[in-house]
């Protein structure tokens, strides 16, 4: 009698746990969709559009993003822009350095800027029309900077200046100052930036986070208008910042689609070194920027020679080098791994006739021989030299970049 007695309420038990929840409304647990997309075009921006709306919000990133200068002197993302303007801007600090000018970084930062993809305009239009809210967001700094009274209103003039305002999108918050993120001071951005740190400011649809993270000053400011987006739509050239705000987005809810913008890396970029050169030294000698079309013509003008820059300024040469045919059978021998570093590997690959290196994460870049151990990249000033061992295999290689050497070991 006992048993039946437990077996009888085990089978009520268990038809309880089966009916009884249908019984009462369920709370639903709505997940929100975050995706991050590697992309090198706006062709999924343009995609989104076709749902834009005034419950989405589209944040634009502002540098290589937006904008590049005019010459690419700040596109660090690609390589070939890197090659050429890197040891330039770095002889321009030294001598800033032993002058005391900096001013000259300012005529840096307000040289002319251009859109790096002209359809973005179109693209804002449109969504404009569709009543979205669209701002941008840029991990600049803000207030005075040097003779620079507010850096807010160079940012938003720059962008004024080729057609893109955004201050028509959020007009009921023209300029709002955010206060509220001093418990992030001691964070490791905020102390890698500590002497240029000040308040964010929203100002005419320009969000600048004055070097916090992207992330929490956006976070602040839609707290602070008190609106959020159903849905974000984030632009930017950093991964980094993506992730921050697709983080607070997720934490609130939020539909998240980010787009790691990668066109400023793929951009043709034809920019002849010596007329670069000139360039600094034209602002050097004149604290003035030129453009490279009117740097040309003060070149003839003012008869100055490639070798007299160099000279006067220690300014760095960067050799023409010159690919010549060797048998690609011996290329068999350079394939492998190489050790650089703890975390850092550089591969050799053969694909036919051609030989290839590529860095950890990278791409692989073609290489080009000077000689049968000798290779160039086209792209950018780095050379690789492969080594022999006593029994005359490949035993590693040096890769040579602006004057240094790094040595890596073959291991496989």
């Amino acid at each position: 009698m006992k048993n039946k007695k437990v077996l009888f309420l085990t089978i009520a038990l268990s038809l309880l746990t089966i009916f009884l929840p249908g019984c009462w409304p369920q709370k639903q647990i709505v997940q929100s969709k975050s995706v991050v997309h590697k992309v090198a075009n706006l062709d999924l921006l343009k995609k989104e559009m076709q749902q834009m709306d005034k419950d989405r919000l589209v944040v634009f990133d502002i540098d290589q993003t937006l904008v590049v200068a005019a010459g690419h002197h700040d596109n660090w993302s690609n390589k070939k822009a890197q090659v050429i303007w890197k040891p330039l801007l770095d002889k321009l600090s030294l001598y800033m350095k032993a002058t005391g000018d900096i001013g000259l970084w300012k005529k840096l930062i307000l040289s002319p800027k251009r859109l790096l993809d002209p359809t973005v305009l179109s693209i804002i239009d449109d969504m404009k029309q569709k009543s979205a809210k669209i701002i941008a967001l840029t991990a600049a700094v803000t207030g005075s900077v040097g003779s620079i009274r507010r850096f807010e209103d160079h940012r938003f003039n720059d962008l004024k200046s080729l057609d893109v305002d955004f201050s028509d999108t959020v007009r009921a918050y023209p300029d709002i100052t955010i206060t509220e993120l001093s418990h992030l001071k001691d964070s490791p951005m905020a102390q890698k930036n500590k002497n240029f740190l000040k308040h964010p400011v929203f100002y005419k649809g320009i969000l600048l986070t004055a070097k916090y993270e992207k992330g929490e000053v956006l976070k602040a400011f839609l707290d602070k208008i008190n609106w959020w987006p159903k849905k974000i739509i984030f632009i930017d050239d950093h991964l980094k910042y993506l992730k921050d705000v697709q983080r607070v987005a997720k934490d609130k809810g939020v539909d998240f689609v980010g787009l790691y913008y990668r066109a400023a890396e793929k951009a043709h970029i034809d920019i002849d070194p010596k007329v670069a050169a000139f360039q600094i030294y034209y602002l050097i000698e004149h604290k003035k920027w030129v453009s490279a079309q009117k740097a040309k013509k003060l070149m003839k003008d003012m008869v100055i020679t490639w070798e007299s820059i160099v000279e006067k300024y220690d300014l760095p040469i960067i050799k023409k080098r010159v690919a010549i045919s060797v048998d690609p059978n011996i290329y068999d021998a350079y394939v492998g791994e190489y050790q650089i570093g703890p975390d850092l590997m550089q591969t050799i690959t053969r694909k036919g006739n051609r030989l290839f290196a590529q860095i950890t994460d990278d791409p692989p870049y073609e290489l080009f021989s000077e000689s049968e151990t000798k290779f160039f990249f086209k792209d950018f000033d780095v050379q690789i030299s492969f080594i022999k061992n006593k029994g005359d295999k490949i035993a590693g290689l040096i890769r040579h970049r602006g004057g240094r050497s790094a040595s890596a070991k073959k291991i496989q």
